[in-house]
């Protein structure tokens, strides 16, 4: 090691003065520039601005990184529509992240870090690429196999960016203020459609956004002659909102009841708040596979620490939040038992969802048997689900992301996909069962069961739509991954 002498110091401190300088140089600058194209351009002017903003924040603080990714996962509605692709705020950040990377590696080469998952990710790449082979829409295709290494990207980020206990407890805020954001605004959506007669629209956003996303409050569910809005939040489907939500009560509950929120009282107030957000929000998306996917995780998480069912805690919280969510739900003008009739007339043949999930389902396996190796391309289950079975139907989804999956990218994407989730879900189950864990780390213990009871949400979402390429997905993914590589390192001999 060269030693630290005074001059040295002196030589130091002399190159940060004319660094910042020369920062500060550059920051007139770009903020010149930027005014002189904002009054021409003015989106361009502040998605430039942003990403160097972004640029600057991260190569300074690279443990932001995790905790912007975490922020913005709960969001889909505000984008930028290319035609081709459709920009998300993550995609700005994992590009300027990628930028500063490829200059970090060009300065002092080094090997990536996870580099399995990073070949996982690249194989299910190669299996959508391999789809477009069949495509009948080639456009959409394409897209879709984009998405696969951006989330690989948001995957990859968060999990080598969380990398001590401060760098967890940063992340846990920033991800109670996502759903709390996320989930206040859902709440906002009912209450001002029922009660002021004001549809909170993001129509501003329509010019900029994909043009196919949904930009106001959902679609309304018709029963019995009536018909209910459902709350969207910052998601362009109710069904994705319930779904993201349903991923995102597990863990809260399991900071709520494990020692998370026993260790302050600002703890405590914020996570049960944030919480009650969430199962409100859910109740009034009226998602039938978003509740219940929080009963399954709920169940897991509870199967995974039963000690949890003898704490009053949970009684009391549980029945807090039942009326809270009812409360809301008749200010909203939302029938409580309209949930329960959806979930079960789910498997009725009298049901038209239920009908039209049937067929889509079958008509997917259709599809794999006549495609096996390759199907038939990513997003063109409605290409000819429109064409053979419903005329008009071309945005039709299979509604169950497993067979929808196998259907569209054949057995050499079902087979990438299924290694990935194994890899994942075994690292963060072999962490949650390691030694001692729950006596030596309760914090971390019950972490990694919300994770696992997350998982098992998002499993059961899943079967009844398809949401596994949206960003939050795997952001949850690398966070819990994240955790398991904590513990790990624990684990080792000093």
């Amino acid at each position: 090691m060269v030693p630290t002498t005074p001059a040295r110091w002196s030589d130091l401190a002399n190159s940060w003065v004319a660094n910042e300088k020369r920062f500060s140089r550059a920051r007139w600058a770009i903020l010149a520039i930027a005014g002189i194209a904002g009054a021409f351009a003015p989106l361009a002017a502040v998605l430039v601005l942003g990403s160097i903003l972004v640029a600057a924040l991260l190569w300074r603080h690279p443990s932001v990184l995790p905790l912007a990714l975490i922020a913005v996962m709960g969001n889909t509605k505000f984008n930028f529509y290319l035609g081709f692709v459709t920009v998300f705020p993550e995609y700005v950040i994992l590009a300027v992240w990628g930028l500063i990377l490829v200059l970090r590696w060009l300065e002092q080469p080094a090997p990536l870090e996870e580099g399995g998952f990073l070949w996982l990710f690249a194989a299910l790449t190669f299996a959508g690429v391999l789809s477009c082979i069949m495509a009948i829409e080639m456009r959409p295709a394409l897209a879709r196999a984009f998405i696969i290494p951006v989330a690989g990207a948001a995957f990859w980020s968060t999990l080598t960016g969380i990398r001590t206990r401060a760098h967890v407890s940063r992340a846990l805020i920033a991800l109670q203020w996502s759903v709390a954001i996320g989930a206040a605004f859902g709440v906002a959506q009912m209450i001002a459609i029922a009660v002021f007669k004001r549809n909170l629209d993001l129509g501003f956003l329509r010019r900029f956004g994909n043009p196919e996303f949904e930009y106001s409050i959902g679609a309304p569910v018709i029963h019995q002659l009536t018909s209910t809005f459902r709350a969207n939040g910052l998601f362009n489907d109710p069904n994705i909102f319930g779904g993201f939500l349903a991923a995102m009560i597990p863990i809260l509950a399991a900071l709520a009841l494990g020692p998370w929120a026993s260790a302050s009282r600002a703890r405590f107030v914020s996570v049960w708040s944030t919480l009650a957000l969430g199962v409100i929000a859910l109740i009034l998306s009226l998602s039938r596979s978003g509740v219940l996917a929080a009963v399954v995780g709920m169940g897991v998480l509870l199967l995974l620490r039963p000690s949890w069912l003898r704490s009053p805690r949970l009684w009391t919280g549980l029945g807090a939040l039942v009326v809270a969510g009812v409360s809301v739900a008749a200010v909203a003008g939302v029938k409580v038992f309209l949930i329960v009739a959806r979930l079960m007339g789910s498997f009725s043949s009298h049901d038209v969802s239920a009908r039209t999930h049937e067929s889509a389902f079958v008509f997917a396996l259709e599809l794999f048997a006549r495609f096996p190796i390759t199907g038939v391309g990513l997003r063109n289950f409605g290409a000819h689900y429109g064409r053979e079975l419903e005329p008009g139907a071309t945005s039709m989804m299979a509604h169950n992301a497993f067979v929808g999956w196998l259907a569209e990218s054949g057995v050499v994407g079902g087979v990438a996909m299924a290694a990935l989730l194994i890899v994942i879900v075994t690292q963060v189950r072999r962490a949650w069962r390691s030694s001692a864990l729950e006596s030596r780390d309760p914090e971390m213990h019950a972490l990694l069961a919300g994770m696992l009871a997350a998982f098992a949400a998002m499993a059961v979402s899943n079967v009844f739509y398809d949401f596994w390429l949206r960003s939050f997905v795997w952001v949850v993914f690398g966070f819990a991954v994240a955790l398991a590589r904590l513990v790990r390192a624990s684990e080792r001999p000093e």
